[in-house]
Parts: C-alpha cells; sequence; structure tokens
C-alpha cells in the first residue's frame, strides 16, 4: 500500500485513511503522504462468505464509524476513493453514495462457497474499477459477470529497491548465519509467511526436510512467520524432534524488514496448498536472488511463469515432487547461483517499478475511456472542461453546456491521464457564436462605416481641437445642456473653410 501512494503522490495529491497510528501511517507521514484516523469495522465476510454478509454490513451502517467514515469523505472531498482489499466494505459504499468513483484493489482470493456471488456483486456494484493483484483473485468476478460496465484491471504489486538495502545483504547473511549457528557453507533452505496457518504447508516443509536430511545430513533449515495457531507450530516442531534433528531446523519470528532474512537462504520453498492471491514472498525470495520452488497454487504459478521459472513448480499437494526439485538444487550450488541470478533480472523485469508505472496510467486512461457514466465531462490542472463526444473528448463551447447536457461538474484528472486521452479539435468559431447573441456594433463603427460609403459631399479636415469641440457639443445638445445654435456656429465655420479653399 505504501509503494502505491508514493507512486500515485507523482501525479496527485494523496490522503491515508487509517484505523489509528502504526507503522504504516508513520512511514506515510514520513514521505509527505497526510494521514487521517478513522476506525472502520471489517468484514472478513466477504473473503469467506456466508448468508449474512448483507444484513451485517446493513447493520453497522447504524455504527458511529459508518457516520465517520461519510464525514471524513465530506471534508476531505476526494476526486477518486481507492479501497484495498475486499474487507472495507464501508468506505466502498459510502463513497459510492456520494458519487465518488471507487477504485477497489482486491489483494485476496474470495473462497468459492454457495455465497461466493453475494460478495461478488457487491464489489461490482460499488467499483468503478476493480483492480486485481492477479489472475487468480479476479476469477471470481469471471465466474460471476455483472454487467458490461464492470471494469477490470490488473496491477501486480512492486517495490522500491531502496527500500530493501542492498548494500547491506551480505552483512545480514553473515549476522543471521552467526546467530544461528549456520556455517557459511552450508546450504539453507528457508519457509517464510507473515502469519503460519495449516494451509500454508509448514508440515509439508518439515516432512520434505526430514527426507531430504536422510541423504544429505548437512542441510539446515529455516522457519520465519508468526504463528496463526501455536499448537499447530509445536505439532509440526515434533516431528523434527521424534526424528532426532531438531538442531536442524530454526524457527523465527516474522520479521517486517525482510533484508535482514532473505539474504541468509540459499533456497526459498513456498509449499502453500490452497490457491494464493498473488504470493509476495515467492517475487520477493527471487527479487533476492534466490531459486524459489513451490506448489503451482494461483498466484504463486503466474509467477513462476511470468519470471521463467516454471519447471520450478510442483503439483499442488505433491510432496516428493517438490522435494525432488529442492534435492537437486541443494546438490548443485551452480545451479542455485545460476538460478538466483536469473530470477533477480526476471522479477525486476516483470514486476519492478519501471514495469508498475507502464501499468499504473493505462489504468486510469482506461477508466476514463470505459467509464463514460463516470467521466462525462472532465478537467485536467487548468480551466479548460473537455466533454466527452463518442470515443473523445473536445473542448466545451460555452459556460452552459454541462447543464445543457445534465452534467453537475468536471470530474478532475490528472493532467498526464488528460494527455493521454483522444481528443478532437474545438469547435469552429461559426459553430461556437451560432448560439451566441449578435453583438451591437458601437456607434463609432456605425459613423465610419457611413462615412465611407459616402453621401456626395466632398470630405473635409479639420484640427484635433474642432474634432473634440464638435462631439463635445453634439454631446450636450443631445442632454439638453447647450442650444442647438451651437450646430449653426460649426456649419458657418465649415462653410468659411470651404471659402478659403
Amino acid at each position: 500500500m505504501l509503494f502505491l501512494l508514493r507512486e500515485l503522490s507523482h501525479a496527485y495529491t494523496c490522503v491515508l485513511v487509517v484505523p489509528e497510528h502504526g507503522m504504516l501511517s508513520r512511514q506515510a507521514e514520513a514521505y509527505g503522504i497526510r494521514c487521517r484516523i478513522q476506525p472502520c469495522p471489517l468484514f472478513f465476510e466477504m473473503v469467506h462468505p456466508n448468508a449474512m454478509l448483507y444484513e451485517q454490513i446493513e447493520m453497522a451502517k447504524h455504527l458511529p464509524e459508518w457516520h465517520g467514515i461519510v464525514r471524513v469523505l465530506q471534508e476531505i472531498q476526494p476526486d477518486y476513493v481507492f479501497i484495498n482489499t475486499s474487507v472495507h466494505v464501508l468506505p466502498a459504499i459510502a463513497a459510492y453514495e456520494q458519487q465518488i468513483p471507487v477504485l477497489w484493489q482486491i489483494t485476496e482470493l474470495i473462497h468459492h462457497n454457495t455465497h461466493t456471488e453475494m460478495a461478488v456483486r457487491l464489489i461490482q456494484q460499488h467499483a468503478a474499477l476493480v483492480i486485481g493483484i492477479s489472475d487468480t483473485v479476479l476469477q471470481p468476478f469471471h465466474q460471476h459477470p455483472a454487467s458490461a460496465r464492470t471494469l477490470y484491471y490488473k496491477l501486480p504489486p512492486s517495490w522500491h529497491m531502496e527500500t530493501l538495502e542492498p548494500a547491506t545483504w551480505p552483512y545480514a547473511r553473515e549476522s543471521l548465519r552467526m546467530q544461528l549457528g549456520i556455517p557459511g557453507s552450508a546450504c539453507l533452505i528457508g519457509y517464510i509467511s507473515s502469519a503460519i496457518y495449516a494451509h500454508k504447508g509448514l508440515e509439508h516443509f518439515i516432512q520434505m526436510g526430514l527426507s531430504l536430511l536422510t541423504e544429505t545430513p548437512s542441510l539446515h533449515f529455516l522457519i520465519v512467520g508468526e504463528p496463526h495457531d501455536p499448537d499447530y507450530l509445536k505439532r509440526c516442531l515434533k516431528l523434527t524432534e521424534y526424528m532426532g534433528h531438531s538442531d536442524r531446523f530454526h524457527v523465527l519470528e516474522f520479521e517486517p524488514r525482510v533484508q535482514q532474512v532473505y539474504p541468509a537462504m540459499d533456497i526459498v520453498v513456498i509449499p502453500s496448498l490452497q490457491p494464493e492471491g498473488f504470493g509476495m514472498t515467492a517475487l520477493e525470495g527471487m527479487l533476492f536472488g534466490k531459486p524459489v520452488v513451490s506448489y503451482r497454487a494461483g498466484g504463486l504459478q503466474e509467477i513462476h511463469e511470468m519470471t521463467g521459472n516454471a519447471h520450478y513448480t510442483a503439483e499442488c499437494g505433491n510432496m516428493r515432487e517438490l522435494m525432488h526439485i529442492v534435492e537437486q538444487l541443494a546438490a548443485y550450488p551452480e545451479e542455485r547461483q545460476h538460478r538466483g541470478q536469473h530470477n533477480a533480472r526476471a522479477a525486476l523485469e516483470a514486476y519492478g517499478v519501471a514495469a508498475f508505472r507502464r501499468r499504473l496510467e493505462p489504468m486510469f486512461v482506461e477508466l476514463v475511456m470505459e467509464r463514460e457514466d463516470w467521466f462525462p465531462a472532465i478537467q485536467g490542472s487548468s480551466n479548460l472542461v473537455y466533454i466527452r463526444v463518442g470515443r473523445a473528448y473536445r473542448p466545451m463551447r460555452h459556460p452552459h453546456e454541462l447543464n445543457e447536457q445534465g452534467i453537475t461538474a468536471p470530474r478532475r484528472i490528472a493532467e498526464r491521464v488528460l494527455q493521454a486521452l483522444p481528443k478532437l479539435p474545438a469547435p469552429d468559431d461559426n459553430d461556437t457564436n451560432r448560439d451566441k447573441p449578435a453583438k451591437r456594433r458601437s456607434s463609432t463603427t456605425r459613423r465610419l462605416r457611413r462615412r465611407k460609403r459616402g453621401s456626395g459631399r466632398k470630405p473635409y479636415s479639420r484640427t484635433r481641437s474642432q474634432y473634440r469641440q464638435r462631439r463635445s457639443s453634439s454631446s450636450r445638445i443631445k442632454r439638453g445642456l447647450k442650444r442647438p445654435i451651437a450646430k449653426r456656429r460649426t456649419i458657418r465655420l465649415r462653410r468659411k473653410r470651404s471659402i478659403k479653399r
């Protein structure tokens, strides 16, 4: 999320709304991104839908948090509302009711059951654009298609390389291995997960490791993650004690600064038993130059295919196939090094910041082009307003044109998005003036045209003082301030001049 905010802040003024101050808000403020605090209930029923989903949402609209969300939107008055993850339902509904386009990013897979369509429909109804971080998370939406106006876009996550501190990787490798008592020449096989569940495949990882130790006793294994179920972790580790290899398995709590962990590993194994929405740990392992082995589970398979690692995946749940791939890598250090170098390049090409930026701007262009109902009139950084005409935009003819077409106000878009949209030329002057009333010519223009046409008399010349005197006399006569005799004096003067000639 922070990476996305930093990228959007180059073209947009971003405000991050969080339920409380924490690591994310502190990091965002350090990058100059304004933060607002607003508690918001989460609906995990969106990930595991049930029959009471709609009723629970309606009940939440009577909570103080709902009114706070509405008030924050009214104060900020955003041009877009970006929703991160499917569980943030109330901000999306509040923005939609205030006629604000919602860009709803889906980062997790909505589980399939009899009520999946309810969660999918709710997102489709309130989002101007549904953003999926992988094809896997968008799959339920394609299985339950809505109206043709629903727009989908795939935008995988990315990273800023400087935040991973590449210069510290050699030191981090040596430091962690020394802390764990692992020799520098030993092959360390790693398993990492932010939260350890049974479906994350830790038991498969341990059983695979125990089998490999029978052939290669010099191997070491590292488990990194926060146990969601501590009893499950204890049961898995008891297997290592029973087999007499507990000294070969090292356990660490999850480390948010992943640059302290990945450098110490030689192989990364992701044995997820259920489809992953994306599989960020696999991408991180490749980014750090490690060979990554995983089951073909949703987004994990997509990452391997995008980086040329399809042959380093095993059928989901096939531990024997998984073990065979890891065994080959553990036995051949040259292959590990070659694959790691390849992965570092491939991950950068497929998912690096340059690839992310190539996807980000076209997303907004496609949003404006495909959702005419949300963008009938647009405006960039200037006061010039563009009106939608077919598949292009033209400059607005006159200020009343918005009201004539029933448009309340133009929507603001980024200037570079505006430049990328197809344009029609400005209307001709004839078309522009057709609806305007005829402009009355000034009295001076009418008098000069009459003089140019002529009345048969020879034109005469006057001095500037005489011209001013006549103009002043004529105006005073019209206002009743001077007698008409002044006009006769002017005529007499004209005759005298003609006699001299």
